[in-house]
């Protein structure tokens, strides 16, 4: 009977620790599998970009987004707890969910990319994907190729709201 909020308590840390450990190679021992995928769905080009992401968090937003564009889908971090049945977002044929972040903390009135839920080729995911691959031939740096930014500019350019309009006011 054992909860995940378990891990939380300070006298877990070391196993809470270890646990994320495991996830992180446990991550990683996927690359190769994700670079196949590239190659034969996307082609050379997304495979090498996604091999020089430095960062384990901005290589999962490329590829999250070349993924769910060409199948569809829903993503969902593991940490994430959700409110409502997944079916209810489901059941409502929608053609992307992204949610914002909640009113209050870092992610307030932010586009939350912790859960996507979409239609096969979605513009949206397509065109983040390639906001983010435009960035091939400039220097690394996380917060300018951090996934949230470029699925924001990408949803916008799509309602035609500029960028000084919020996505939740």
């Amino acid at each position: 009977d054992e909860d995940l909020g378990d891990f939380a308590k300070a006298e877990n840390l070391d196993v809470a620790l270890g646990c994320l450990n495991h996830l992180i190679a446990d991550a990683l021992d996927l690359v190769p599998d994700c670079l196949a995928y590239l190659r034969s769905a996307w082609g050379e080009r997304h495979a090498r970009f996604f091999e020089s992401i430095r960062d384990g968090p901005i290589k999962a937003d490329f590829w999250r987004a070349a993924k769910l564009y060409r199948d569809g889908g829903v993503y969902t971090d593991v940490d994430l707890q959700p409110v409502l049945p997944l079916s209810s977002v489901l059941e409502q044929r929608l053609e992307l969910v992204v949610p914002l972040g909640a009113p209050l903390g870092i992610f307030k009135g932010e586009l939350f990319n912790a859960f996507i839920a979409v239609r096969p080729r979605h513009p949206v995911l397509l065109d983040y994907a390639n906001r983010m691959l435009a960035l091939a031939d400039q220097p690394y740096d996380y917060s300018a190729w951090s996934g949230t930014r470029h699925m924001r500019a990408a949803l916008k350019a799509y309602l035609n709201l500029s960028d000084a309009t919020p996505l939740a006011g």
